[in-house]
This record gives structure tokens, sequence and C-alpha cells, in this order.
């Protein structure tokens, strides 16, 4: 599969203040969820803010599909869905974007 690119970042879509993007890594299996800043002042000095990194919470899982975010309108927090099992019954969870919890 040397045609394929492990390393990725998907196009960053503006919503709100933010631009959210997903991006792989080679060597892992799942998506990493992310966000900058919009402005280009504040792009320039923030850092990507991991908002769900899907490959470490896999990893004590044997099945897991999470697939996609949607952040909050204030954006203060976001919600994923996730299956653990395989049975395509989804579990929904909020996420303080700040924290983490």
């Amino acid at each position: 599969l040397g045609h394929v690119r492990e390393t990725d970042d998907t196009c960053p879509h503006p919503h709100g203040p933010y631009q959210y993007y997903v991006k792989t890594l080679e060597g892992k299996s799942y998506e990493i969820h992310c966000r900058k800043p919009t402005s280009n002042q504040a792009r320039v000095k923030a850092e990507e803010q991991v908002l769900l990194d899907v490959n470490a919470m896999a990893q004590e899982l044997e099945y897991c599909d999470v697939p996609g975010i949607d952040p909050s309108p204030c954006h203060e927090m976001y919600v994923y869905a996730i299956d653990t099992k395989g049975s395509e019954d989804y579990d929904l969870v909020v996420v303080n974007a700040s924290t983490g919890e």
C-alpha cells in the first residue's frame, strides 16, 4: 500500500472561532481530531489543540468506531459518538474542550 499516505491532515474547515481538522499518523489506525483558532494572528501563535485522539481510546478496546466530533455552538464543549462492540449502537459522550473531561 505504498500509494496510501498514512500521515495526513484533512483540509481545515472553519467553524466559528476555530478551524477543525482531522489527522492520521503513520503506524496508527485511528484519527486524531484537532482544532486551531481561525484568526490569522492567533493561528500563527496558537498551538494545535487535540480534542480527541481515538488511537489512545482504542488501545484498551477490542473494537472502536468514532465517526466524528461535533462542537457546541459556543465551542466550549463537543460531542462524539462511540461504538465499542461493533453493533452500530453508539454512545454519545459530551466533553469540555478545555479540560478534556
